[in-house]
């Protein structure tokens, strides 16, 4: 329905505390500033919410 909003899923919490959200998929990557960085879709989400992740937060 257009005028009806899905309900986003919310973060898993972790064994230490900590807010975790599932990663749907991978969508490019790229360096910057000598860090490879990944552009991700989260689970649950649309593309306006895509964000790019160094690769030590994934």
């Amino acid at each position: 329905f257009p005028d009806h909003e899905l309900e986003r899923p919310g973060p898993i919490v972790s064994s230490d505390g900590q807010d975790e959200w599932l990663i749907e998929q991978i969508i490019n990557e790229h360096t910057r500033r000598g860090k490879q960085q990944f552009k991700v879709c989260w689970q649950g989400y649309g593309p306006e919410d895509d964000d790019w992740l160094d690769h030590a937060d994934i």
